[in-house]
Order: structure tokens, then C-alpha cells, then sequence
């Protein structure tokens, strides 16, 4: 298990802050419901980067942690959806809360293999509509380049998300340490694409 350093810290600390000042500084911009999921999802992250930088890389091999972290694509394209197609957000919300509740019963129920791909499901899913999404809206609706920060948020954080559940099925070569290492500057440089693609 590879140990976590000062400057794995560093960068988390970094993630916190980026997203705990995305919550704090208000997102004025966006309907009341949005703002909700958007917190949440930065929410999340906060939590997250605090708890890796006090119990290091261990925490990210227990087996309930995912079913927290997949709120961050979820309630990232929940708020998307509800900005952009509101008409969309009742029926998504309901498909992607079954599939999410499925996942968290797998989760207690099934083998490690069966949760683990249940889960990126229900991540591919909503990470797909992450980076799909805001490339619809700007080439055909003319919505600013900067939405695409989102596409690019949410290709950094499924790829890393992926390369950790196929590892952890056994169908990736990549060593965890390998995919481990890398974590840290991934999940900050997806947290700027998010705060910033958002910020129009």
C-alpha cells in the first residue's frame, strides 16, 4: 500500500480549499435546487480530502467509501441537469436515486466484484452525462467555452474512477499504488475544472 506524502497532503489541502470556497462564496448564478446538489458535491469533496489527508490512501481501499464519493458525479450532473434541461431533473433524479440505492444494497449483499461494478454503473452513467452534456450545450446552444471545464472535470474523475474499480475487479494490470499515486493531482485538477466550468 503506497504510503501518502507531504505533497499528497499538500494537494488535498488545495482540493478542500477550492472546494470548500466554491460553497462559501455563494453560486448566485444558479436556481436554489441546483445550488443544493452543487453543494453537496463539493460537499463531498471537502469530506474527502480531509479524510485522506488524516488516514492516508488506506481509506480509499474500504469498501463503503465509493458508495459516498459516487455522490459527486451524481448530484454534479443532478445540478447540470436541473440549470440546463429542468424538465429532465424529476425522471434523472429518480433513475439515477434507484440505481444509486442499488448500488449501496449490492454494497451489504453481494460480492466485492458484483458492488464494485453496480457502482460504476451508476459513476459511468452520471460522469457520461458530466462530460456529454456541456459539449451538447455549447456546440449547439452557443453556451460558453468555459461549460466545457465541466466535460473536462468529469472525464479526469471518471477515468480515475474507472482505473480504480477495474483494478480493484482484478481486470487491470495497473499496480493500486500506481493508480494511488497519481490520485491526488487528478482529483484537484478535476475540482478546478469543476469550480471553474460552473462559474458562468
Amino acid at each position: 500500500m503506497r504510503k501518502i506524502t507531504v505533497l499528497d497532503r499538500i494537494l488535498f489541502l488545495i482540493t478542500a480549499i477550492v472546494a470548500g470556497n466554491k460553497i462559501v462564496s455563494g453560486m448566485d448564478q444558479h436556481s436554489v435546487l441546483s445550488t443544493g446538489f452543487y453543494t453537496v458535491s463539493f460537499g463531498v469533496l471537502v469530506l474527502a480530502s480531509i479524510m485522506l489527508i488524516l488516514f492516508g490512501f488506506e481509506l480509499l481501499t474500504n469498501r463503503f467509501v465509493p458508495v459516498v464519493t459516487t455522490l459527486i458525479p451524481i448530484t454534479l450532473s443532478l445540478g447540470l441537469v436541473h440549470d440546463y434541461i429542468p424538465k429532465m431533473t424529476f425522471s434523472y433524479s429518480i433513475l439515477l436515486g434507484l440505481l444509486y440505492l442499488i448500488s449501496v444494497w449490492v454494497r451489504f449483499t453481494a460480492t466485492e466484484k458484483t458492488a464494485a461494478l453496480v457502482l460504476a454503473l451508476v459513476h459511468g452513467l452520471s460522469g457520461m452525462l458530466l462530460f456529454v452534456l456541456p459539449v451538447v450545450l455549447v456546440t449547439q446552444y452557443g453556451l460558453p467555452l468555459q461549460l466545457l471545464l465541466v466535460s473536462l472535470g468529469g472525464l479526469i474523475i471518471g477515468l480515475e474512477g474507472i482505473f480504480l474499480t477495474l483494478q480493484k475487479m482484478g481486470f487491470l494490470k495497473m499496480s493500486l499504488n500506481t493508480v494511488f499515486g497519481r490520485f491526488p493531482i487528478m482529483l484537484l485538477l478535476a475540482t478546478f475544472a469543476f469550480v471553474s466550468g460552473l462559474h458562468i
